[in-house]
Parts: structure tokens; C-alpha cells; sequence
């Protein structure tokens, strides 16, 4: 399996850690940034491509739905995939899942291995 390059966003850098080796264990295949904020997601996007993007929806400035659709504008053909703490973000995540497609959805705490599973599906060609 080639390298696939993750990036990881969310406004809890305990979390964007925990994240980043969690799935480092599960694969020596992945290559992972993270960033703390959506602008900070969109610098990193501006200068690299990646093959997955791991976002929470609820961040300060830009939220997770709002940086999906910019990162549309960078590249095509980018796995998007969104966490939630919030139960009621149902309205949010289907307005997510019309202007970005396509989008998986996970409340949070998304288990390692399902995030693993949901990124590798993709990529077992």
C-alpha cells in the first residue's frame, strides 16, 4: 500500500495528538499532519495534497463543514471525514453532506479503528 497523507483538524491539540498515534500504530503507511484551527488547516492545504482529512465541526473562526468546502477548492478527490462531541449536529452534518460530498460522520469518541477502517476502505485498490 502507498503512503496516505492524513490531515488532521481540531481545535483540541490533546486530541489532534491522540489522533495522529493512534493511527500511527495502526499503519506505518500514514503520513499525518494536524492543525489546531481551520486557518491553520488552510495554510497547511495551501502548500501540500493530502489523501484524507480528519475534521471536528465545531471550531472557533472556521468551523469543519466551512473547511471542507475551501479544501474543495484546493483539490479534488479528497476523503473527508467529520467528528462531532455534539449529539444534535444532525441539520449541520446533512447540510455538510449536500455542499461536500463525500463526507463520513463519526461522533466522538471515534475509536481508532474505525477511523483505520473508514481511511484504509479507501485506499485497498
Amino acid at each position: 500500500m502507498n503512503d496516505i497523507k492524513i490531515l488532521i483538524v481540531d481545535d483540541e491539540v490533546r486530541l489532534c495528538k491522540l489522533i495522529k498515534r493512534g493511527l500511527e500504530q495502526l499503519s506505518d503507511s500514514y503520513i499525518i499532519e494536524t492543525a489546531n484551527s481551520g486557518m491553520e488547516a488552510i495554510e497547511i492545504l495551501r502548500r501540500s495534497t493530502f489523501d484524507v482529512i480528519v475534521t471536528d465541526i465545531r471550531m472557533p473562526v472556521i468551523s469543519g463543514i466551512e473547511l471542507l468546502n475551501i479544501a474543495d477548492e484546493f483539490q479534488d478527490n479528497l476523503q473527508k471525514i467529520i467528528m462531532t462531541g455534539h449529539g444534535s449536529m444532525d441539520t449541520e452534518v446533512q447540510a455538510a453532506l449536500k455542499q461536500s460530498n463525500p463526507v463520513n460522520y463519526f461522533k466522538k469518541p471515534v475509536s481508532f479503528e474505525v477511523l483505520h477502517n473508514t481511511i484504509s476502505s479507501n485506499f485497498a485498490h
